[in-house]
């Protein structure tokens, strides 16, 4: 079975919630429908009703299955690790509620590295006292998600401190495979100068989730020269709709067909809220997928939705 496409909120620009500026979250849903989507994440939590008869309520009327959702935070602060873990616990309620079988962990964007963002010589590293305090929340997270019937992946992101491939082996091999998968996000790993085709094959099977994200290489080429940062990066629209950027779609599509692959591919083209073309670029995205061979067919609701481990 082909690996099921999924959209997040986040190609509506929904990332932070509580932006007034972000689309109701009907309209959003109701736009997913439209563009012929069957699976969605849950975005930030707090974005979509965490009422679970309420949220089943509104993906039941769109014909939509939930499938997963992050918690973006900075797992490295060990000061924080409180406010971290209140997050991830009320994401994995909603999650669980919703029907969905994944908890997608990453952490939150630093200024630091932001402006670092694609340029690997220039990017500082955690210090090991803050990278095992990092690795000790990350296990605090994971020890909630599968209490809540979960599956957990860890999702490389651009402008972190988990973002090129020293980091994603080091963080692969500090934490049990039989616990956390890695999630390759397609246009991520080439920002961080990795070529997802291969992350894909060196990680095999502990590749349990994927993010497509194609990306515009004439302009990733200029903001590095120019070093922005990763929000510039977002502002310049150096993602582009699927198909219509340097991401080599159907090789991933087919890397992961041949290991049985049977997750969700998540579209998710990070732009600015207010974006007039979010619906025209997602159907384009679903379209081109289909044909890189991506399913656009609904996945099957999580076995325990009620949210407690059998």
């Amino acid at each position: 079975m082909p690996a099921r496409l999924a959209i997040a909120p986040g190609s509506w620009g929904v990332e932070p919630p509580g932006n007034p500026a972000e689309p109701p979250y009907g309209s959003v849903l109701d736009e997913i429908g439209e563009a012929g989507y069957r699976n969605v994440e849950l975005g930030p939590v707090g974005y979509l009703p965490e009422q679970p008869d309420r949220l089943r309520d509104e993906l039941g009327q769109r014909q939509l299955q939930l499938v997963a959702g992050y918690a973006m935070e900075p797992f490295h602060r060990a000061d924080r690790q409180a406010e971290v873990i209140a997050v991830v616990e009320r994401t994995c309620r909603a999650l669980a509620g919703g029907g969905a079988s994944c908890l997608v962990l990453i952490e939150a964007l630093v200024p630091e590295r932001s402006r670092t963002v694609g340029r690997e010589s220039d990017a500082g590293r955690l210090d090991d006292p803050t990278w095992r305090g990092m690795i000790e929340t990350l296990l605090r997270a994971t020890e909630i998600a599968r209490n809540s019937g979960l599956v957990v992946t860890f999702h490389p992101h651009a402008g972190t401190v988990v973002e090129f491939r020293d980091e994603v082996d080091r963080l692969m091999s500090d934490l049990d495979p039989d616990l956390v998968g890695l999630c390759v996000d397609s246009g991520h790993s080439v920002i961080g100068g990795i070529d997802p085709v291969k992350l894909v094959n060196d990680y095999g099977r502990r590749v349990n989730h994927v993010h497509l994200k194609d990306v515009d290489h004439s302009a990733l080429e200029a903001l590095r020269k120019a070093e922005a940062s990763f929000e510039e990066m977002v502002a310049a629209d150096v993602f582009a709709p699927l198909g219509q950027g340097c991401v080599d779609l159907p090789g991933f599509a087919s890397a992961l067909a041949d290991l049985d692959f049977d997750g969700c591919a998540t579209v998710e083209q990070d732009r600015l809220i207010g974006d007039p073309a979010a619906l025209e670029d997602a159907a384009a995205s679903l379209r081109f997928a289909v044909r890189s061979g991506f399913s656009a067919e609904q996945a099957p609701i999580a076995r325990n939705p009620s949210g407690a481990r059998s």
